[in-house]
């Protein structure tokens, strides 16, 4: 399609009809939007973009940054989905932002760093940033999930080994449950009906399956 050999296509983000998707270039510093029958329809150019968050709410598609780029902005990427274009970068004021996750109400953007232990909860309609501090060991979050119903946020500390649940109402944002899964957790996705949280365990090839309330892990599938 005309990219490079070292493109390292990283992220995928799908409209929920359907009707089209997105992906992140890391090597190539791009964001492609496709058709639902896989025909390319734009690009946008971002240096080093990582994971996509769509908002539910709104016309925007939030961009990340590689956790491979070795001093990437402070700033996730916003662009509007329906003319492809980039609106702006958003500043989010700390190092590395990687993990990413829109509110189901749409109002709030939500960035972990993996270098410090900060998020920056982006309010939408005014850009305003809100940080909130982890206390204790680092945790280097990779990646949040948003439960069904809007009302519990989860993510993975690859330092930590742990997954970290918070209540994500208005920000400053405190940690209600943490709990050790082992095994670097990195990118949890909620069963449909948010009692149980998957999440893939990297340093052990395998897929945890953990019971939020208790934070008990039910069942490993390993490779």
């Amino acid at each position: 399609m005309g990219f490079s050999a070292n493109a390292k296509p990283h992220h995928i983000a799908v409209e929920p009809d359907g009707s089209a998707w997105y992906v992140s270039l890391i090597g190539d510093g791009r964001v492609l939007k496709f058709d639902r029958q896989n025909r390319l329809l734009g690009q946008v150019a971002m240096e080093t973009p990582g994971l996509l968050a769509l908002d539910p709410a709104h016309d925007s598609l939030y961009v990340g940054r590689s956790m491979t780029a070795v001093n990437p902005p402070k700033a996730l990427g916003v662009i509007k989905r329906s003319t492809w274009t980039m609106v702006e970068e958003q500043e989010v004021l700390i190092p590395r932002p990687h993990a990413l996750v829109v509110s189901k109400d749409g109002r709030w953007v939500h960035t972990a760093s993996l270098a410090e232990n900060r998020i920056a909860s982006v309010e939408t309609a005014t850009g305003r940033v809100t940080l909130s501090t982890i206390a204790g060991a680092p945790r280097s979050l990779v990646q949040f999930t948003v439960g069904p119903d809007g009302r519990t946020m989860v993510a993975g500390g690859e330092l930590s080994n742990t997954l970290l649940v918070w209540n994500p109402g208005t920000p400053p944002l405190e940690p209600v449950r943490e709990f050790t899964v082992g095994g670097k957790p990195w990118d949890p996705v909620y069963s449909p009906d948010g009692s149980k949280v998957y999440v893939t365990l990297l340093a052990d090839n395998a897929v945890a399956e953990v019971d939020v309330a208790s934070g008990r892990v039910l069942r490993t599938v390993s490779e």
